[in-house]
């Protein structure tokens, strides 16, 4: 029986983002298991944490990575 959820691969081509950028953030929250490889699938409660993240980034807010100020672009 297959795993429910989503591989990280299709969730990054379905919000424009370079897979990459969700493995960095995964890593980044302490997820890098829930993240090793662009085919790792991952529940979809995360999924939609991760759409939540990188829509904010793309509607021009960037988080510094350092957690210093928040600057618009």
């Amino acid at each position: 029986m297959q795993k429910p959820g989503i591989e990280i691969r299709m969730l990054a081509k379905q919000i424009g983002v370079a897979a990459v950028e969700i493995l960095r953030w995964c890593s980044a929250e302490g997820l890098g298991a829930a993240g090793s490889t662009v085919r790792t699938k991952i529940s979809f409660g995360l999924a939609e944490t991760i759409r939540e993240h990188f829509a904010t980034r793309l509607d021009g807010i960037l988080p510094n990575d350092v957690g210093q100020e928040v600057c618009a672009v």
